[in-house]
């Protein structure tokens, strides 16, 4: 009643402006949901359809409807999905992994969820196209090379399970040629080596699609530690001598005093003398008074020859002078323990400008652990303290050294040697195959040995990777991994499944239709089986359907009565006769392998001529090259073929072709 006055004749000039005027008031002034008349199932189409693909497999996630009971998956190989076209696939969760599929095969998706107003609109089409998908190459292959031993250390690679590291004494080493040791993890200690020897080394990444390409090369040659320089702490002088103490971090085997008019590391007049089997302190003497002196002191470990020390600068009868090393090493840390048996293992990040370092222990409950308490020295990381006794408590404390010194000792840590029950496995997948399961993990530290459970059966001392067989097919197996050793068993891992299939062949590719009278002739290529080395696998025939509508599909269709038969170039083809001229046919096939279908081709489609003249070319254009001539023409609907006649007189009198 408000607005009959506006809509009379005589407020015709203005009824539709101020129709909207008031409409647009109202729609700023709000509106109560109530009275929302929206269609409520559009807010519950599911948004955000993803794909991550995988080996024969295709992974979808999506956002999660508020509301939702369930979700259904409509999928075909064919553009254009839809759910009345698709195969219906029931989830409750907002994610699905579709398995057993194709690889190299596209599968095209769409989502619907089912909430309290119904089945929702399907979402987006997505689509995914399944592949092997193998680990990329380790980069940033670090070694480091130490007493008889090279540590080799690397980024983890995204998708890998496991690392092979390849090594050999020369140039050049292959997976094919070099050393082979499996089931690396970084870092990785590779000892018993000989000093002075160059090793060189490759990495490769793996899992359960394949191994990754090698890594670059990259070599070390493994030495002894050098002796540190002693540090020169103190020079006495006296009536005609000077008593010289110096500090040594160290192992030696003796000391060399080196001395002369100048600075020994210039040596610029050559009048440097030495002393060899020299301990500290040493006096030396007899000295002038007035003649000034200089002394530094090297360590010798073997053959072995350390930098200088310090220098000191002496002239009797007066005072010396005793110069002030470089800087020493800053402080380790991040020092850690891992518990082990028997033994414990320590690692800590390299520090800056230091050549060696050394540990100090106790095996005692109280106390601080001090440089007076047993040491270990020249090390490098990772170092493995050892044997040790289960149970007892070991504490530890660092300092890195170099040729000025020794840096002040760490933060204490401490272990317990036992036998520790290892980690649960992580990493765990499960790949189906022909009445089999591979299942892969990634190692655990510690573990001897891995059992698993597959359906309340136990398989006990299994290492990765590890083929489960005589399954049966189209029965899903859940499957839980423990690791062990002989500390006892993990907790299990999460579990996983797998469901394990006949092969599946690929799809026959590059399908063509050719009509003629009454028939098509078809041609396709051959379908590769998903393993080509297994004999199992192998193709074993093909399925040819039609009908005379478009969206062809193996259980919608006719399938034609009739064996195809293989061409000579390898191609394969079906003559599909007694047809109605003038009817369209659509075709898709399908491979085979044992009765076991694969996923359907592309379809085609053909238009059986018979003896229906086509209409005559138009719109033929020459044009003139070197010793030839090229036609060109407006192709003709439903057109077979064409035959071209020439000849060298103007009327065509004598035509060829």
């Amino acid at each position: 009643m408000f607005l009959s006055p506006l809509l009379s004749s005589r407020f015709s000039r203005y009824r539709y402006f101020l129709a909207f005027a008031i409409l647009a008031l109202l729609s700023a002034c709000g509106a109560d949901d109530s009275l929302d008349t929206a269609d409520p199932g559009a807010r519950t189409v599911p948004q955000s359809v993803t794909v991550a693909t995988g080996t024969r497999m295709n992974a979808l996630s999506w956002r999660g409807v508020s509301g939702a009971r369930g979700y259904t998956v409509y999928w075909a190989t064919e553009p254009g999905v839809t759910p009345a076209s698709g195969t219906a696939i029931d989830t409750q969760q907002p994610y699905f992994e579709h398995r057993g599929l194709a690889n190299d095969t596209t599968y095209f998706y769409v989502v619907t969820s089912d909430t309290a107003f119904g089945q929702s609109a399907p979402s987006a089409v997505v689509e995914g196209t399944p592949r092997a998908v193998r680990p990329a190459a380790p980069g940033d292959l670090a070694l480091q090379a130490g007493d008889g031993r090279i540590t080799l250390r690397w980024d983890a690679v995204p998708g890998a399970t496991h690392y092979t590291l390849y090594w050999q004494d020369s140039a050049g080493v292959s997976t094919e040629e070099g050393t082979r040791i499996a089931q690396v993890v970084s870092p990785f200690v590779h000892p018993g080596l000989e000093n002075g020897r160059d090793y060189f080394y490759r990495l490769v990444a793996e899992n359960a699609h394949g191994v990754s390409e090698a890594s670059e090369e990259q070599s070390a040659v493994p030495l002894p530690p050098l002796p540190t320089a002693p540090r020169i702490t103190q020079a006495e002088v006296a009536a005609g001598q000077v008593t010289l103490h110096w500090q040594h971090t160290g192992v030696a085997s003796h000391y060399e005093l080196l001395w002369g008019s100048s600075d020994p590391l210039d040596d610029a007049n050559g009048d440097t003398l030495s002393l060899t089997q020299v301990t500290s302190p040493y006096t030396h003497a007899p000295l002038l008074d007035g003649q000034t002196y200089y002394y530094r002191v090297r360590t010798y470990k073997g053959d072995q020859v350390s930098a200088l020390s310090n220098l000191v600068q002496v002239t009797p009868p007066g005072e010396a002078s005793v110069a002030e090393p470089g800087p020493v090493p800053t402080v380790p840390i991040d020092l850690t323990v891992s518990l082990e048996n028997g033994q414990l293992s320590l690692d800590w990040p390299p520090v800056e400008g230091a050549l060696a370092y050394s540990l100090y222990w106790t095996n005692a409950e109280t106390g601080e652990v001090t440089a007076s308490d047993a040491r270990i020295t020249q090390i490098q990381p990772p170092y493995t303290h050892n044997p040790l006794s289960n149970g007892s408590l070991y504490r530890y404390r660092l300092s890195a050294l170099n040729d000025h010194g020794e840096s002040a000792l760490s933060t204490e840590v401490n272990g317990v040697p036992q036998v520790v029950v290892p980690g649960v496995p992580a990493g765990v997948q499960a790949l189906a195959g022909d009445a089999s399961v591979l299942v892969r993990w990634d190692p655990v530290q510690g573990a001897t040995g891995y059992t698993l459970t597959v359906n309340e059966q136990v398989i006990e001392n299994v290492h990765s990777p590890h083929r489960i067989i005589d399954l049966s097919n189209a029965t899903t197996y859940q499957i839980q991994l423990q690791a062990q050793n002989a500390g006892g068993l993990s907790e299990p891992s999460a579990p996983v499944s797998a469901t394990p299939q006949e092969p599946v062949p690929n799809t026959p590719g590059d399908l063509v239709a050719r009509p003629g009278n009454a028939s098509v002739l078809l041609q396709w290529a051959a379908a590769v089986p998903q393993n080509a080395d297994d004999p199992a696998e192998a193709v074993t025939g093909y399925r040819v359907y039609t009908a005379t509508r478009p969206g062809v599909r193996p259980d919608n269709a006719t399938r034609i009565d009739a064996t195809p038969t293989r061409r000579d170039d390898g191609r394969w083809q079906l003559h599909h006769t007694g047809l109605q001229n003038g009817q369209r046919y659509y075709y898709v096939i399908t491979a085979t392998t044992n009765n076991v279908e694969g996923p359907a081709s592309a379809q085609v489609e053909a238009l059986s001529s018979g003896g229906v003249v086509p209409a005559q070319p138009q719109g033929v254009q020459g044009s003139t090259g070197d010793g030839q001539n090229t036609l060109q023409w407006q192709a003709v609907v439903d057109a077979e073929r064409y035959t071209v006649q020439w000849s060298t007189q103007a009327d065509m009198s004598e035509p060829q072709g």
